[in-house]
Parts: C-alpha cells; sequence; structure tokens
C-alpha cells in the first residue's frame, strides 16, 4: 500500500490506481488518511473539470492548501489568501490581490501563487512548424503574478508587521491554470507547452 501511494505522489497520471487500494487490510492510519484525501480531492477535479467559477476554486485551494505545498521541495504553509501586496493610489485605490501567499517554513520567505480556472486555455493560435504560444489569459496572468512580485517587493518593509512577519527574497512565483489533460492533445502541444513552461525560469505553471 505504501508503495502505491509513493507511486501515486510522484506521478498524478498514477490517480487512476487508487482504486486498487484494498484500505481494509491496511494497518496503517497515516497511509488511510492520505489515500482518502487525494480520492477526495481526485474526485472533486473530476466533477469539476468544466468549473469555471474563480472564487470556487479560491475556495477549494484554502481547504486544501496541502495541494499546492506538495509541489515543492521543501516545506511550506498558507500563510496569507487573498493579500494585499501593494499598488494603492493615493486615493486607497486599484491595490493588488494575489489569490495566495505562501511561506517556507524555515526561511520564512513568501511563495506567491495565483489561479485561474480549468477552463481558462493554455496554449494560443498555432504557427508555422506545429509551434504553439501561450494563450493570451494565461500570458496576461504571468504579466500579473510578475507586478505582484515587484510590488510585494517594493512594500515588504510596510506590509510586515510582528503578527504577520516574512521576508522577500526574490520570491517563487506559480501559477495554476487550465486543463492539462485535455489541451495537451498532440505532441505538438505537449512539446511547445513544455518549451514554455521551461523557459519561464521565474513563474512555474
Amino acid at each position: 500500500t505504501k508503495d502505491v501511494l509513493l507511486s501515486i505522489l510522484s506521478n498524478p497520471q498514477n490517480l487512476d490506481r487508487l482504486k486498487e487500494l484494498d484500505l481494509d487490510k491496511s494497518t496503517n492510519l497515516s497511509v488511510i488518511s492520505n489515500v482518502n484525501s487525494l480520492r477526495k480531492i481526485f474526485q472533486t477535479w473530476e466533477n469539476n473539470k468544466t468549473n469555471n467559477d474563480e472564487n470556487f476554486w479560491q475556495d477549494f485551494f484554502k481547504l486544501n492548501s496541502w495541494v499546492i505545498a506538495q509541489v515543492f521541495s521543501y516545506p511550506v504553509v498558507l500563510f496569507k489568501d487573498k493579500a494585499y501586496v501593494g499598488g494603492k493610489t493615493l486615493d486607497n485605490k486599484e491595490g493588488n490581490i494575489i489569490d495566495f501567499i505562501y511561506k517556507n517554513r524555515f526561511t520564512e520567505n513568501v511563495l506567491l501563487i495565483e489561479i485561474k480556472t480549468p477552463t481558462a486555455p493554455l496554449l494560443g493560435g498555432g504557427y508555422r512548424g506545429g509551434v504553439y504560444g501561450w494563450n493570451s489569459d494565461v500570458s496576461g496572468a504571468i504579466s500579473q503574478l510578475l507586478n505582484y512580485k515587484h510590488e510585494i517587493q517594493e512594500n515588504s518593509k510596510s506590509l510586515v508587521s510582528e503578527a504577520q512577519h516574512f521576508f522577500v527574497f526574490d520570491p517563487h512565483c506559480m501559477l495554476i491554470v487550465g486543463n492539462a489533460e485535455k489541451e495537451l492533445s498532440s505532441s505538438d502541444r505537449k512539446k511547445s507547452f513544455s518549451l514554455l513552461r521551461n523557459y519561464s525560469k521565474n513563474i512555474s505553471v
């Protein structure tokens, strides 16, 4: 059972193997808990692949913050959701609000997370040679994240307090968007997506 669970965690494509587990025969309660949590997450995804309500996904990731935490190779915790990072005008308008800020448990350095819905297209129209660029919504979200990063770096001194202490050391950014299973339907699209994602050094997509 442990081997199957580790296989699932290392490769999301193995989620179907959850059905193979016989939890009644397992004596490891932590394994049972982890598998049941994965099952619930997977079922939510299956039932909401076409859900374009961004508030739904905001609430989902807030309630299941550990899902995002699994992406990082070091321990992180949800620090703040719908967080103000700066950018207000003199009349206190137009502030920049990011979906989530996570924090490294050890260094207290922040990580910036922006989410879009699974219905948001990842890639735009094709070019000659079977190559694709980012969809305009993804390009816009990347620019938005870079602006959030700039704002929190510029305003970190005024944002930090004794109650909410953190550091801003070249914070990592992540954009959660789209449905790769649906959209990466050909080798050309998979190739373009991989190249674009690997080229985006400042933001993980």
